[in-house]
């Protein structure tokens, strides 16, 4: 869709260029040659399975960050489609948002300062994708590959003008450049892996607490029976470990499910029983996956772990996995123990104040008092500040 945006704005630059620019005159081979590839082009996104919906797809997910009143569910509660400055929106960190406006600060004076070619695209390719940059943080990316793509082509020119802007640019160059370094230096340095989730450190480590693995081995193993509940960060993860065998519920092709789907599983609030019931009511789930280490909310876990229909049958650091057991029957599969030894890996004393360390001991606190053994909770509590 980019592509075809890109195809679109170098056509109506060519179109213009008559008119911008003194003394232009239409090159009809070129422009005709962008009209062919544009239509070829739009010709060619129709051949996908939905045809005209799937090729206008685009436009929809446009919608999603336009104005407030259009957004939608997706648009509301996605950080990456949120705009770039809201307040509390801080998924990309400042110094990349430093470092894109002043590449695109510094494209724009090269390009109004060159006055030895066609600008008419250029300014186009500025015009169109900053305010989409501004509308979401998912744009801003694409905002620094325009404007670095425009200053590469205007800077000769523009340097070599003679003028006050001469000065403007280098010091815009050179804060960009400076501001470019320090992105690059805080990417390097694993920073931004301190956003949120469970991994409050730039560990590898942690990468190990962001699926539920384990709870996933033993659905394999076990073959509990479907359908199964869980949530949309599972939904990927399910189905490269265990599809196409076991359906999902949802994944991250919010498009595909829709923004309803969407919406009655991960917009829970403080009811997330409810939520459950609720999709149980049309579903009538058979086993349940409860990732807590992505979700803080232990709600549904404890409401769920109270519920003689529900059975307990697996449980580590990351995820838990219930099964529906039929009143007065009983199940092939024992109940977890949360005081299990096996269920946890020892704490190692060696490692004792790091943030992985103290992350296992936050998730067995929490697991404990929410499943009903405050003593060993208050126990490892005081043992952690200690």
């Amino acid at each position: 869709f980019l592509g075809l945006a890109a195809t679109a704005l170098a056509l109506a630059a060519e179109i213009a260029r008559p008119v911008l620019t003194r003394g232009a005159l239409l090159r009809r081979a070129h422009a005709l040659r962008l009209a062919a590839v544009l239509a070829l082009s739009s010709g060619a996104a129709l051949a996908n399975p939905n045809g005209l919906d799937g090729a206008l797809q685009p436009l929809v997910q446009l919608g999603m960050i336009g104005p407030a009143g259009v957004r939608g569910v997706f648009g509301v509660a996605i950080a990456e489609l949120q705009p770039t400055f809201r307040a509390g929106i801080t998924g990309l960190g400042t110094f990349p948002l430093v470092a894109t406006g002043l590449l695109a600060a510094l494209a724009a004076l090269a390009l109004v300062r060159d006055r030895t070619g066609p600008r008419g695209f250029d300014a186009l390719l500025l015009l169109a994708f900053a305010p989409l940059a501004l509308a979401a943080q998912r744009n801003v990316p694409l905002l620094a590959i325009v404007a670095a793509l425009v200053l590469v082509r205007h800077a000769p020119a523009a340097t070599a003008a003679p003028g006050a802007g001469r000065l403007a640019l280098r010091a815009l160059a050179v804060a960009s450049a400076l501001a470019v370094a320090t992105a690059g230096a805080a990417l390097a340095a694993g920073h931004f892996q301190l956003r949120g989730g469970p991994r409050m450190a730039s560990s590898p480590a942690f990468a190990d607490f962001h699926f539920p693995e384990r709870a996933v081995d033993w659905i394999e193993r076990e073959r509990p029976p479907g359908p199964l509940y869980h949530r949309l960060g599972d939904g990927g993860y399910l189905m490269w470990r265990l599809g196409p065998g076991l359906p999902v519920l949802i994944d991250g092709r919010l498009e595909v499910y829709g923004a309803e789907r969407y919406a009655e599983i991960e917009l829970l609030g403080t009811d997330a029983p409810g939520a459950f019931r609720r999709l149980d009511a049309r579903h009538r789930f058979g086993s349940a996956l409860v990732t807590f280490s992505l979700f803080p909310d232990l709600s549904l876990l404890a409401w769920l772990h109270a519920q003689p229909a529900w059975r307990l049958v697996h449980l580590d650091e990351v995820a838990a996995v219930f099964v529906r057991v039929p009143a007065g029957a009983d199940s092939r599969w024992p109940a977890a123990d949360p005081l299990d030894p096996a269920a946890f890996p020892a704490l190692d004393p060696a490692h004792a104040g790091h943030p992985l360390d103290l992350w296992r001991r936050r998730t067995r606190v929490w697991l404990w008092a929410t499943l009903g053994h405050p003593r060993e909770a208050l126990a490892l509590a005081r043992e952690t500040l200690a």
